[in-house]
């Protein structure tokens, strides 16, 4: 190694050129001697390049950084941004299903319940539109060939059809009154009563072991049924 007789910094002994102050050496050159006040003040000038050249490359790290601060600053407010729009579009979704549904519902639902409503207003109006039944509070006596009839109720009764000994699937004597009114008694001939093909009761042949009465009422339709052993 050996100095450089322009700057005095160490270079190698084959350089031909100074790598600190740039100035070409040779064989004459390096054996005259250069001023020391030269010496100092290229040294002092090369070491403020130096530290000028750090100064410069520092600021322009630091501008660079300051720079990719930015865009990175950049980027995360893009990306809020972005975030705020897709929040912003579910908010705008979820608006618009509410708004939907409660759309649906407004149509719909006034629909159901008058359904609902109105199957139930019909069932009432099949319930009421029933016939009702009306058990006859009726008192029956035979004596002496006669059936004698009382309507103990406070109603009249209508339409009255007296039978004996008819079955599930009729085949009895049948014998019909008008009307009787509340409290009313009638009496009838138990040769009156007959079957469809004609054929009277005869209390000689035939012992009455049933009798039942059907009729119309203002309550409903009445029955009434009694039996003699």
């Amino acid at each position: 190694m050996r100095k450089c007789p322009f700057c005095a910094e160490q270079i190698q002994d084959e350089a031909i050129k100074c790598r600190y102050c740039g100035e070409m050496l040779n064989q004459d050159l390096s054996s005259k001697s250069v001023p020391k006040k030269f010496i100092v003040e290229y040294k002092k000038n090369s070491r403020q390049i130096k530290s000028d050249l750090i100064a410069s490359s520092e600021q322009e790290v630091r501008d660079k950084l300051i720079s990719l601060g930015v865009e990175i600053i950049s980027v995360k407010e893009a990306s809020s941004q972005q975030q705020s729009t897709q929040n912003r579009k579910l908010t705008e979704k979820e608006t618009g299903a509410l708004v939907l549904l409660v759309i649906l519902l407004f149509f719909f639902m006034p629909s159901c319940f008058k359904a609902t409503f109105g199957i139930n207003n019909k069932k009432s109006q099949k319930h009421s539109s029933e016939p009702q039944y009306v058990s006859l509070n009726a008192s029956v006596r035979i004596m002496n060939n006669n059936l004698t009839l009382t309507n103990g109720d406070a109603f009249a009764w209508k339409d009255i059809k007296l039978s004996i000994n008819e079955g599930l699937f009729g085949g009895g004597y049948v014998f019909k009154i008008s009307s009787l009114n509340a409290g009313g008694t009638t009496r009838v001939s138990l040769s009156e009563f007959a079957k469809t093909d004609g054929t009277r009761f005869n209390i000689l042949t035939t012992k009455p072991q049933k009798v039942g009465i059907s009729c119309q009422t203002s309550k409903g339709d009445g029955f009434w049924s009694g039996e003699w052993k």
